[in-house]
């Protein structure tokens, strides 16, 4: 009985240290912190072998004086940093690339024998050595599987709105732990943010998602120091109608009108001056424009003040949802913008990745392309549970305006050689109507990361 009993107690074993990781994952997604993890783990454990040991094999407590000092060293030094050092490293890399540095500890303890206490290192441990880095890296998944590993966390930025939406999937695989690489998020509330991020001395970000324009502007100021990698979230713009209005169905119907808009010196700006223009309305003469920021304009919305407004989802949506029916969505901008048949997209987003990175993890950021796609793919069929995740991150006020934003926000994902037929007539728009939006010059197809 007493052999079975080993076996199954080896078993058990077995079946708890692998629970480890898991467990952690577990714990850091519902919020816990990386102190009370390792408070739950060795004291949980220590309180949990005392009652056992106390119960039934109390003779492990009769230990010498002098034996102190060992115990209070392995427990402090190696059995709390353990949990502290592998804990960490599972916040920054993958589960299995934690579990090939864990399993490895058994060599380390061979090569450190050998060199602090000369230990024979024989063709035996030699031999063991290897076969267990081997044994590591397979089981891993690294060699031979669709995992590609991250070692440190991709510094990756997010624009806060409709820029973000995409992106959510992917921040709350990360923090499950189940993408291929860790992902240490950061979500801007504008673009200034994630420009320092790319481009300070000292890099924090190495990926983001930010508007159009600013990516072309940052890759012609940085002399190709970043990459246009995919672009998704076509316009996000909407034509706005206050006090119950029905008289706007086109973009004639605007002639005469006061438009309220935010986004001045910028995309938005730009998008309605060319759309004015290709429906035969002069911007300067035939409609009257005014600036204010969003939330300034859906208070004049509200109160009557404003008649009619161009915003950007999810400010638009919000608009409507708390007018209870007085604001309404009159034009769609994209949709505006493909009936004129430029031969380009409406693309609002761009993403992009510092060159050098580009050069030194390409397999890092195919992972990171394909996992986007997929949180886009995501988002864009599952509004209720995305609308959740949305306004868990803070991309949006709430889920309720998250889930009428997504179905507006045009969600798209467009990479490699499909990029620059999609979005170059839109940069020459913007170039035309004024050279500094894009940096002073139309960038060269060297932007576009074509793997």
């Amino acid at each position: 009985m007493k052999k079975y009993l080993s076996y199954i107690y080896v078993i058990l074993s077995a079946v708890c240290w692998g629970f480890i990781g898991f467990s952690n994952r577990m714990l850091t997604e519902v919020g816990v912190s990386l102190g009370n993890r390792v408070f739950i783990r060795n004291f949980g454990t220590l309180l949990i072998l005392t009652i056992v040991f106390a119960l039934f094999h109390r003779q492990v407590f009769r230990i010498k004086l002098k034996h102190l000092p060992i115990f209070l060293c392995s427990g402090l030094l190696s059995i709390l940093t353990l949990s502290l050092v592998y804990f960490q490293c599972q916040t920054m890399c993958s589960l299995s690339v934690a579990a090939v540095l864990l399993y490895l500890a058994p060599s380390f303890v061979v090569i450190f024998s050998a060199v602090l206490w000369k230990t024979p290192l024989t063709k035996r441990k030699l031999i063991a050595l290897v076969v267990s880095l081997l044994g590591c890296v397979m089981v891993s998944g690294i060699i031979g599987g669709d995992m590609t590993a991250s070692w440190a966390g991709i510094g990756l930025g997010v624009l806060s709105g409709p820029t973000g939406i995409g992106a959510a999937k992917l921040m709350s695989d990360s923090d499950a732990g189940t993408t291929a690489n860790h992902y240490d998020y950061t979500i801007a509330a504008d673009n200034t943010e994630l420009v320092a991020g790319l481009t300070n001395a000292e890099p924090t970000l190495d990926i983001a998602t930010m508007a159009s324009n600013a990516a072309v502007n940052l890759y012609n100021k940085t002399d190709g120091g970043v990459k246009i990698i995919a672009l998704g979230t076509l316009g996000v713009l909407h034509i706005l109608e206050s006090g119950g209005g029905t008289s706007i169905h086109s973009v004639s119907d605007l002639a005469g009108k006061t438009i309220w808009s935010a986004g001045q010196g910028a995309n938005p700006e730009y998008v309605l001056r060319y759309i004015l223009e290709q429906n035969g309305l002069d911007p300067d003469k035939d409609v009257t424009i005014l600036f204010a920021e969003a939330s300034e304009i859906t208070q004049k919305l509200m109160t009557g003040e404003a008649e009619v407004a161009m915003l950007p989802v999810p400010a638009a949506t919000a608009a409507i949802l708390q007018s209870e029916g007085q604001i309404r969505a009159a034009l769609d901008v994209t949709e505006e913008w493909n009936g004129l048949n430029t031969g380009s997209q409406l693309i609002m987003t761009a993403v992009v990745a510092r060159t050098e990175y580009l050069e030194e993890h390409p397999e890092a950021v195919a992972a990171f392309l394909a996992e986007y796609e997929a949180s886009i793919d995501y988002v864009s069929h599952n509004v209720d549970e995305a609308a959740e995740l949305v306004a868990s991150f803070g991309i949006t006020p709430s889920a309720a305006i998250a889930k009428s934003a997504i179905p507006q926000c045009h969600l798209t994902y467009i990479a490699g050689a499909d990029m620059a037929p999609a979005i170059s007539g839109y940069f020459s728009i913007l170039y035309q109507a004024d050279p500094t939006s894009v940096g002073g010059s139309l960038p060269d197809d060297a932007i576009y990361y074509v793997p």
